[in-house]
């Protein structure tokens, strides 16, 4: 199947509105390790090493975020930059995603002598349909930046960006242009 022109700015501008949530959802898990993991912390005896690890979640999630944002506002230029940094995170995104998703089973099993069975398969299968919906969603990013024509869309803008520039200089550092530029200096003198 063809894409189109249009088909190709749609699906970058979907793709980039998915790196913008994406990055909203990164702040808002910021906002509850600070909330969860650090400010409950603050009035105990040994502060620095009970807020050591969430510190380490809240500059990892703003870290995230900024990679987001940066990304949905380069794919709509057609940066190619961004389209390599979203591949990049959507294979991150479905490897961490699936740890996530076995980290929390275990630590839910884990966490009481005698699990709650109910507990531990509701909160598997809630991780297990959202890391679904956001693998889904990582390998369409994948499959879509990947397509041929995608990347001949990105490739088109950068080179004739470059060639531009290139053209630009060869014709100001040719010999023939130091020919016509007096000669066209000359002319304005005499209009």
């Amino acid at each position: 199947m063809e894409m189109s022109d249009r088909s190709i700015r749609d699906g970058v501008l979907l793709i980039s509105g998915y790196h913008y949530f994406l990055a909203v959802l990164a702040l808002v898990g910021v906002a509850a390790v600070i909330i969860y993991g650090i400010v409950p912390q603050l009035g105990g005896e040994e502060v620095l090493g009970a807020v050591f690890v969430p510190v380490l979640l809240v500059l990892l999630g703003l870290v995230l975020a900024g990679f987001y944002v940066s990304v949905g506002l380069g794919l709509p230029k057609y940066r190619n930059s961004s389209r390599l940094v979203a591949i990049f995170l959507s294979v991150i995104g479905i490897l961490s995603g699936f740890v996530a998703v076995l980290g929390l089973m275990v630590i839910r099993i884990t966490s009481t002598l005698v699990p709650n069975w109910i507990a531990v398969i509701m909160v598997g299968m809630i991780a297990i349909c959202v890391y679904a919906l956001i693998a889904f969603m990582d390998v369409f990013v994948l499959v879509f930046l990947f397509n041929g024509r995608v990347r001949e869309a990105f490739y088109k803008t950068d080179l004739d960006t470059d060639v531009d520039v290139l053209l630009d200089d060869v014709e100001m550092l040719s010999p023939e242009s130091e020919k016509t530029l007096p000669a066209q200096t000359n002319k304005k003198r005499r209009r």
